[in-house]
């Protein structure tokens, strides 16, 4: 997600790249192209407003104005705002021991209530959850419910012949008083609908919560601070679980949460399977934008500059590590470079491609490994592919493409050490015939 929002602050930032130093003038375009970008991407407009103008105001600022380095001053400042807005808090519920804790999760039809109830289960399965089925407007909802919780081994408290929610909730409750979480799952319902918010405030009343968490669609934007707004103020919430952050959401709910509600988010859901699930960190979200829109460069060049970098520190391939990979792969995202490079040397794989979202996906997988992973790939054994996968929204099939990858560039580095005039004959493509190793 948030691709479309990237690439256009990745223009805003090549635009500040462009001047020797930052004016009011550049600084002024500068942050109306940031604003559009928010506007397009569906962010409330006091959140783009309050953006923006802190922005500005930094970017002015007499020590900033003097710097020699513009464009990464002013990627610093868009930076910070940026992990301003998306930092909630702490919001992951904190269940206690020696009592039985009740969660109460609602959400708006289609929002993936039902399925991610099966991953919060997954997610606090030391505490004996137990799953009470409260939406007996949908039988097909109970139905799911019983094959999610068979297949997951997690307990269900469901009745086909109850049609009263609260009454259903006070005898789970009755039954399960024992230490254990007890997570509600209430039917889908729209601030519109009096009879099913009254319903609701019913069952919170009855269930006496621990925590009331919302399960709300990413794709929603403003519509869906606006339901956050009016659930709020009627039921009241206690945090956030932002739902299908791997589709193509434009970015705007989780940019004007913080800013608009206060209200924290707990965790994120990235897939229909109950490993598709992790715990939200602002750091992560702000880190993949920062990192996706790196200032444009010449490629071509900037590759011979990181060749004849690296033939000068001598950097030894034992040590090859993923950040010396990821910033390989920033030089070579455009143009397909990687696959002519790849091509150029006999034994290495010909039909290796790289589009945007692989590398997008790359980056989040190297992101989400602990620093002491990056620098030592021998360590990532399946335990950690399964860990940085859940953390980075994506598969361990994905992580094992980009360990597969990582060890072609070694080895594809390795080549070219030993044969600079494989890189000379594929460079000079790029050119005009014109060679650029010595």
């Amino acid at each position: 997600m948030l691709e479309n929002l990237t690439d256009k602050l990745h223009k805003v930032v090549h635009y500040i790249k462009g001047y020797g130093k930052l004016t009011e003038d550049n600084v002024s375009n500068a942050v109306r192209q940031i604003k559009l970008a928010l506007l397009e991407s569906d962010v409330n407009y006091n959140v783009v407003k309050h953006f923006v103008q802190e922005v500005k105001e930094k970017s002015l600022d007499t020590k900033v104005l003097s710097s020699i380095t513009p464009s990464k001053v002013f990627f610093k400042i868009v930076y910070d705002e940026i992990l301003q807005l998306l930092d909630s808090g702490n919001g992951v519920p904190v269940i206690k021991q020696n009592k039985r804790n009740v969660i109460v999760l609602f959400g708006a039809n289609g929002s993936g209530k039902t399925t991610t109830s099966i991953k919060l289960a997954q997610h606090y399965k030391k505490y004996n959850p137990i799953i009470v089925a409260a939406d007996l407007i949908r039988p097909a909802a109970i139905e799911q419910l019983k094959v999610l919780t068979k297949q997951n081994q997690i307990e269900l408290f469901a009745d086909l012949n109850e049609n009263n929610p609260m009454a259903l909730v006070k005898r789970a409750l009755k039954e399960n008083q024992d230490d254990r979480l007890v997570i509600v799952d209430t039917a889908g319902r729209f601030d519109t609908d009096m009879s099913l918010m009254s319903e609701l405030q019913k069952i919170v009343t009855v269930a006496q919560p621990d925590y009331k968490v919302l399960v709300i669609d990413s794709n929603d934007g403003q519509k869906g601070i606006e339901l956050i707004q009016s659930l709020n103020q009627t039921i009241g919430i206690d945090n956030v679980i932002l739902s299908k952050m791997d589709s193509d959401a434009k970015g705007g709910l989780v940019l004007s949460l913080k800013y608009t509600t206060h209200i924290p988010v707990s965790f994120v859901t990235t897939g229909e399977k109950p490993s598709d699930f992790a715990m939200y960190d602002s750091k992560t979200f702000a880190d993949r934008i920062m990192n996706l829109f790196t200032p444009d460069v010449n490629l071509v060049s900037e590759l011979q500059e990181h060749m004849n970098e690296e033939v000068q520190e001598e950097i030894d391939l034992k040590e090859f590590n993923f950040m010396h990979f990821l910033k390989s792969l920033k030089m070579l995202e455009k143009g397909n470079i990687l696959s002519s490079l790849m091509k150029s040397v006999p034994g290495l794989d010909s039909g290796v491609s790289l589009d945007k979202k692989e590398l997008g996906k790359f980056k989040a997988i190297i992101f989400s490994m602990t620093g002491y992973e990056r620098t030592h790939p021998g360590l990532i054994d399946y335990k950690r592919r399964l860990r940085i996968s859940a953390g980075s929204g994506t598969t361990v099939k994905d992580v094992n493409i980009l360990i597969k990858r990582f060890s072609m560039m070694k080895k594809m580095m390795k080549k070219f050490k030993n044969n600079k005039s494989a890189l000379n004959q594929m460079m000079s493509k790029f050119k005009g015939g014109k060679s650029l190793v010595s």
